[in-house]
């Protein structure tokens, strides 16, 4: 299984990265990332695509993009999974 995460599916207010700059369109990043965890699990995973990431959207520190690096590590397993969001 090859699966693909695409950044704009992450409403920008919660995390301003994609290109996609609509606000109140997609899922929280909280959402996404325990949707990808489940299916990062998957014993038919093969391959993970990340499109649409913008860090120009984000904060000029970077902590906008290492919020998505640490979700997505949490994702995949490599750090334990606690809330993402700020809820």
């Amino acid at each position: 299984m090859l699966l693909h995460f695409d950044v704009d599916t992450v409403d920008f207010t919660d995390l301003p990265l994609s290109e996609n700059t609509g606000r109140n369109e997609g899922l929280s990043f909280d959402a996404a990332m325990r949707a990808l965890a489940v299916l990062l699990g998957s014993e038919r995973l093969a391959a993970v695509t990340i499109t649409e990431f913008n860090a120009d959207h984000g904060e000029q520190d970077g902590s906008t993009a290492e919020a998505l690096a640490d979700g997505l590590a949490r994702a995949l397993g490599l750090l334990e999974y606690v809330q993402v969001s700020g809820g």
